[in-house]
């Protein structure tokens, strides 16, 4: 078949329109009607001879396109079964190659080319197609063939993905190819990009792979060598991916020799394989003997070394070592980047050479050369010290990591001493920051042994040059240094006079970390620092509004104080002076919230830093304990300090009560003094009264830590009688009697709140100071009072539950005078109160009829039918209801029903219909409450035996060996008692409780036994 060379006319047009949908039915027309090699060879003529001009139309795009794409597609899919045309193409890619005029013509026929290629696979015999191509690649004259060759194979590669010997021939033929001298970069690109694609995916492929890498890793080196960086970095990537193959390290030193001048000449501008090329070249190197790669570690390291300082901006630096200087951010990048560097550094056989690359570095002229080198030996030292611990056979002491060699500590020592007394005179900052680093690091890790042979006067001495920098930063950290010094006991005798006082003079430049230099020293060498003592309070003296440098002071006296003992008396008056002088002082508001709230707590900091000051001063602390309570008291009086006072307070009753006694007249005058003022800061009228609740707390938690019968009858009727006038003014609020807001009470829910916490006081008095409490409440009548409150506030529960709580503590605690004069009061109120909704209130009221009858036995007669109806129409209703949140009160009425039992004799003639009921609802589930019922079920077994076991046929005797059992062999309860025995004086009450329950049931089955034998011989007598 004779074609046309040239396309005719009518052929471009139809190109040029084939876009058209309603161009479908032509272009078949065209087709058919047409030679199909006609049709290539002009799809191939107008390919190559699209020139690369300014002039192209929009038509000769067009052509270009629908030639390349559409209008090819098209005459494939007719010609789909015509063998013809596998031929037709090995024919006309030659052809059509030797006529391209330029390089983008080239590439455009090869796309056109792989086009067909792919749409005609699987169809005809491609071998002739291969071979094709492969003469265009061997084709030494004709570099477009041999590129156009290379391409095309890329994309024909999968037709032979199976035949390795023949990819492994076509391999070493591309390889040779592209490293020809007179190869050009398209070459080279070409002949790496089909050396990947025929470089196998999968680790099966050993054979392969072995032979594949001495041939590719040479056009990696010789890319990189002219510049050629795209596609280094192609290729690299490519063996990055497949890295982790074990047959990589047979071939390391092929692969070191190409990567490290990549590592050691990386230009600024390609930074992205810095990371994974170094990560790949140490495990490399690694893998390689020893006296096949020394050589090569030092430009490994080296390069390592430049990249951080290269990398890594100044401010960068600063934070990276942990500096405050203000700057950004250092960049995610370059941290993670010297975080794996660093890792890598500290590993087997690298380390060493290392740190030799430090010590050149530290003697630098280049202060950034210096400064990394520091940095990075520091970050390296935690991680040695932990290889060392981990290899026996390599273990080195941390304080020879100077000197490579291990068998002479004593030089590297003196090494270490020499590179610190350099960097400490570095004239950059960053540099004497970066070495005091590295001298903490080294403290930290140092072993204890190696420690304590160490003589580091010189060291020492060095920094002590650092004291001197107008740094702060700088400063700061050799401060730090001797404080982590101090700590690992190193002592410091070895510290000259000079720096202690220069540790002063810090502390007057306000440096928090001076504080703790110096509290440390006073901590392991007391007497020494006695005589600095005195410049170090000038210095404080003349700061009184540094709020911060004050309290730390304290400290210092306290640790002080605790270390001298007696030998500190000198210094105590002027201490207490200053301390005093700062509860005293008035501190004006300065219109800026934090700063103020910041010197009112500075106040309660300063009394709670009093607590171990005041231990340790025991025998000499006595005549300044007055002036602390009236500074403690003085701030209840004063509008606007009271709040810096409800920690203080508290506190402070606490010492006291630690070092007098909690029965001692310093511990009650304390008391009095300071309850009193809370109580007068409440009761004016008029005055406005800040944080209201606190306060009260306050008064409630302080009587509470006060020993039993601990106020006289004047004291309790004046206290109460300010309590009353406090209730009085908080009821007034409440019924709008006073327009000003009061502080913090802003709501009618706030004021009920204040009113039962005041009740809460009164029962809190009572329970202390007991029978002389009742006598002041019988005599102020305050039963008679509160309970016209419980009729004119009936709505208000919260005021409901703090009176029954103080009638429940009158009951529990009034002994004989509250049985005869206000339980005829009292009783009915309670009995009422046993049906309300309200839980807590039917719980209290449950609770007090239960003491009541326990304190009053027979005198409680009168009330015991009722109450006891009472008490079992509230299990009753509970039971019916099955409501959870009614368990306390049905407990409460449980327990209260033994109390009745055991305590109030005239039930005898019913007990035998009581006890059956209430044994059947026991045990309860609280166990204090629980307890006691045992403890009373114990005593009615004595009292009521026979009712008890349920009469000849002992019918109750299985509940009760149940009720027994369940509390012996509790798994959680015993578990938590385990628990509590840990701790013995948090939880003593809890394990009292606990045992006293125990000894009920060793009691309740020893008895029960007794009876039961009894029982056995009545009944055969019978």
């Amino acid at each position: 078949m004779n074609t046309v060379e040239h396309p005719v006319l009518e052929f471009v047009q139809l190109i040029i329109q084939s876009s058209k949908v309603d161009s479908e039915i032509e272009i078949q027309k065209y087709i058919d009607g047409t030679p199909i090699d006609d049709i290539i060879s002009w799809i191939l003529y107008l390919q190559t001879q699209q020139e690369d001009d300014t002039d192209t139309t929009a038509d000769d795009v067009n052509l270009r396109s629908n030639s390349n794409r559409f209008f090819l597609l098209r005459i494939v899919q007719q010609s789909i079964n015509k063998p013809l045309l596998v031929r037709l193409l090995k024919s006309k890619v030659t052809e059509s190659i030797k006529q391209t005029k330029t390089i983008k013509n080239l590439d455009t026929i090869i796309e056109a080319i792989q086009l067909v290629s792919d749409l005609l696979y699987p169809i005809g015999e491609w071998n002739d197609y291969f071979k094709t191509l492969i003469d265009l690649i061997q084709n030494e004259n004709d570099e477009p063939s041999r590129y156009a060759g290379m391409r095309l194979l890329v994309k024909a590669n999968k037709r032979f993905h199976n035949n390795i010997k023949y990819k492994l021939e076509l391999l070493k033929m591309v390889a040779v190819t592209g490293l020809k001298d007179n190869t050009t970069t398209r070459i080279r690109f070409a002949s790496l990009d089909l050396c990947i694609k025929l470089y196998p995916k999968k680790s099966s492929k050993h054979q392969i792979i072995d032979q594949a890498i001495p041939l590719i890793m040479p056009i990696i080196g010789q890319a990189y060598q002219v510049g050629e960086i795209e596609l280094v970095e192609k290729g690299l990537r490519v063996l990055l991916r497949l890295s982790k193959k074990k047959s990589y390290t047979k071939h390391s030193i092929i692969f070191i020799d190409t990567l490290l001048p990549i590592i050691v000449d990386q230009p600024v501008a390609e930074r992205s394989l810095v990371e994974p090329i170094k990560e790949m070249s140490y495990k490399l190197l690694m893998s390689v003997k020893w006296k096949h790669q020394k050589h090569q570690l030092e430009p490994f390291i080296s390069s390592i070394f430049s990249n951080v300082v290269d990398r890594v901006e100044d401010n960068c630096l600063d934070n990276w070592n942990n500096s405050t200087t203000n700057g950004p951010d250092i960049d995610d990048g370059a941290n993670e980047m010297i975080r794996k560097l660093v890792e890598n550094l500290v590993k087997p056989d690298l380390w060493t050479s290392t740190l030799e690359e430090c010590k050149k570095r530290v003697n630098s002229v280049c202060w950034r050369d210096r400064y990394a080198a520091l940095i990075i030996i520091t970050k390296m030292v935690p991680e040695l010290n932990e290889i060392f611990e981990e290899n026996v056979q390599k273990t080195l002491e941390i304080e020879n990591l100077i000197n490579i060699e291990e068998s002479f500590p004593t030089i590297m020592v003196q090494q270490l001493i020499s590179t610190i007394e350099i960097a400490v005179q570095d004239s950059n900052d960053r540099v004497k920051l970066a070495c005091c680093q590295f001298v903490q690091s080294f403290l930290v890790h140092c072993k204890e042994d190696a420690l304590k042979s160490m003589k580091p006067n010189n060291l020492f001495i060095a920094l002590e040059h650092l004291l001197e920098s107008p740094h702060p930063n700088v400063v700061e950290c050799a401060l730090t240094t001797f404080t982590i010094a101090q700590r690992r006991d190193i002592s410091y005798n070895f510290f000259s006079k000079t720096i202690i006082l220069k540790m002063i003079e810090n502390y007057k430049c306000k440096s928090p970390i001076a504080l703790g230099a110096i509290k440390i020293f006073i901590e392991k060498n007391g007497k020494r620092f006695l005589k600095q003592f005195k410049s170090l309070f000038q210095n404080v003296s003349g700061q009184r509004d540094n709020f911060n440098l004050l309290s730390e002071y304290i400290e210092i006296c306290a640790t002080a104080s605790k270390s001298l003992g007696k030998d500190y008396s000198i210094y105590l008056a002027p201490t207490m002076k200053i301390i005093l002088d700062i509860l005293n002082q008035d501190i004006e508001p300065t219109g800026d919230y934090k700063k103020d709230e910041a010197h009112k707590r500075f106040r309660v900091d300063a009394l709670k830093t009093l607590k171990p000051f005041l231990k340790s001063c025991k025998s000499i602390i006595s005549p300044y304990l007055e002036s602390l309570v009236d500074a403690c008291t003085r701030s209840f009086s004063v509008s606007g300090q009271d709040y810096i006072s409800f920690g203080a307070t508290k506190l402070l009753l606490g010492i006291c009560i630690e070092k007098y006694n909690v029965n001692s007249q310093q511990t009650k005058t304390l008391y009095s003094r300071i309850v009193n003022s809370i109580l007068e800061s409440c009761s004016l009228s008029g005055t406005p009264i800040k944080y209201p609740k606190q306060r009260l707390v306050i008064a409630c938690q302080l009587t509470e830590m006060m020993d039993d019968h601990f106020m006289t009858f004047e004291q309790i009727q004046d206290s109460i009688s300010k309590v009353w006038i406090v209730k009085k003014r908080f009821f007034g609020l409440l019924d709008g009697e006073e327009d000003e807001i009061v502080g913090q009470i802003t709501s009618d829910n706030t004021l009920p709140e204040l009113i039962a916490t005041l009740y809460k006081l009164v029962g809190q008095i009572v329970k202390k100071n007991q029978d002389i409490a009742i006598n002041v409440i019988v005599k102020r009548d305050i039963v008679q009072d509160t309970l016209q409150v419980l009729v004119d506030r009936s709505e208000n529960e919260t005021l409901h539950i703090s009176i029954l709580q103080m009638f429940a503590d009158i009951c529990e605690y009034g002994g004989q005078p509250s049985i005869v004069l206000l339980y005829p009061l009292i009783i009915p109120v309670m009995i009422d109160h046993l049906s309300s909704e309200n839980v807590e209130i039917a719980h209290l009221a449950a609770v007090g009829l239960g003491v009541a009858a326990v304190n009053s036995k027979e005198q409680f007669a009168p009330y015991v039918f009722n109450v006891l109806m009472q008490l079992n129409d509230l299990i009753s209703c509970n039971e019916n209801r099955k409501k959870k949140n009614k368990v306390p009160a049905t407990e409460s009425a449980i327990s209260a029903i033994g109390k009745l039992i055991r305590h109030v004799p005239q039930l005898a003639p019913q007990v035998g219909q009581i006890i059956p009921d209430w044994l059947e609802r026991l045990p309860v589930k609280k166990h204090k409450e629980n307890v006691q019922c045992l403890e009373n079920l114990y005593h009615i077994m004595q009292l009521y035996p026979n009712e008890c076991l349920g009469g000849n046929q002992m019918t109750n005797v299985d509940r009760i060996k149940h009720i027994v059992c369940k509390y012996t062999t509790d798994t959680e309860l015993q578990t938590r008692a385990k628990q509590m025995y840990k701790d013995l004086k948090q939880n003593y009450s809890k394990l009292v409780t606990y045992n006293r329950g125990q000894q009920a049931c060793d009691n309740i089955q020893s008895l029960l036994s007794i009876l039961i034998k009894e029982t056995e011989e009545d009944n055969q007598k019978d």
